[in-house]
């Protein structure tokens, strides 16, 4: 509950800011999350593709009201276990997207590049896949046509 409010706090001081921007933070936090961060400490007690830490960051902004907008998010994941007993690599991940509403009657357009600065992280595999952790896509690009009807 303590991280909720914190995320609660941190949106209201961002939104009192004098720019049409939305902001939101996300970080896990509850009893279980502090339990688990203090067997880890001392026991590395942690299951498998379990990070200890994970955040979130998503701000969007209008460029053209109520036309295009810029959305950045960040990603953050603390080390994993592997099955292996082994720990991946924590990391950063960002995404950037351009939003175009209404290019033509009831149609969005988007354009997005996914992990933005092509970070090398790993997740744990799973299972009986021979490789012990496996790695992820790099810089993606994406785009996106909605019709509404």
């Amino acid at each position: 509950m303590l991280g909720h409010k914190r995320t609660l706090i941190r949106m209201v001081m961002l939104a009192s800011l004098p720019l049409p921007l939305f902001v939101t933070v996300s970080e896990p936090c509850d009893p279980c999350e502090v339990w688990l961060e203090d067997v880890a400490t001392h026991h590395d007690a942690r299951m498998a593709n379990s990070p200890l830490h994970l955040a979130k960051l998503n701000v969007i902004v209008p460029i053209v009201e109520d036309k295009l907008f810029a959305g950045f998010e960040a990603q953050y994941s603390s080390r994993r276990k592997t099955l292996a007993e082994e720990k991946t690599n924590s990391y950063l991940l960002s995404n950037l997207t351009f939003t175009l509403v209404d290019a033509m009657k009831n149609m969005d357009l988007s354009f997005g590049i996914y992990n933005l600065f092509n970070t090398r992280y790993y997740h744990p595999a799973w299972g009986d896949n021979e490789l012990d952790s496996i790695e992820q896509n790099g810089r993606s690009f994406l785009f996106n046509l909605r019709y509404r009807f």
